[in-house]
């Protein structure tokens, strides 16, 4: 799994943060968990977390838990994954907020960025233009008119 920490917390606070989920979630439920926090790009701070699918006996690994990989296993992870991050924002004062659902299912007008991967990104990094970057250029850009434009209707309301 890979996922983004709070930029708004201190290291300690999204290691913190990413320890507690990873425990509750993961490691109370017998996986074994490896996490890697990354943070070569102090825009995107996120952590890989490897999870084993293997159960674990006094012998060693046994058999293959298939239910690890369940679809609706993910979802109630991301939306566990939204608790912890929210609870820990709150707890240091800070307003703002993460969701597990969709653009589309929040109602927003905005688009999401989609995720570039390392190959991409380290191209990106370089100068050298990507097919998902441009989409997400095109995205921000987008997202920035519409921002724009509601800032100006608001004004516009307002005045009147």
């Amino acid at each position: 799994m890979n996922i983004a920490l709070p930029r708004e917390l201190s290291h300690q606070e999204q290691a913190e943060l990413i320890r507690g989920y990873v425990q509750k979630e993961f490691v109370d439920q017998g996986m074994i968990a490896d996490v890697a926090i990354h943070r070569d790009d102090k825009e995107n701070p996120h952590a890989h977390v490897m999870l084993t699918t293997r159960e674990i006996s006094k012998e060693g690994f046994t058999v293959k838990n298939r239910d690890w990989n369940k679809k609706e296993l993910l979802q109630q992870w991301r939306e566990q994954w939204a608790e912890h991050a929210n609870q820990s924002l709150e707890r240091e004062g800070i307003q703002d907020r993460i969701s597990h659902e969709s653009h589309a299912k929040r109602n927003l007008i905005i688009f999401p960025t989609v995720h570039l991967g390392h190959v991409a990104h380290e191209m990106e990094m370089r100068g050298v233009q990507t097919d998902r970057g441009t989409i997400n250029r095109d995205r921000q850009e987008y997202n920035r008119l519409v921002k724009y434009t509601i800032k100006l209707y608001l004004v516009f309301f307002l005045i009147i």
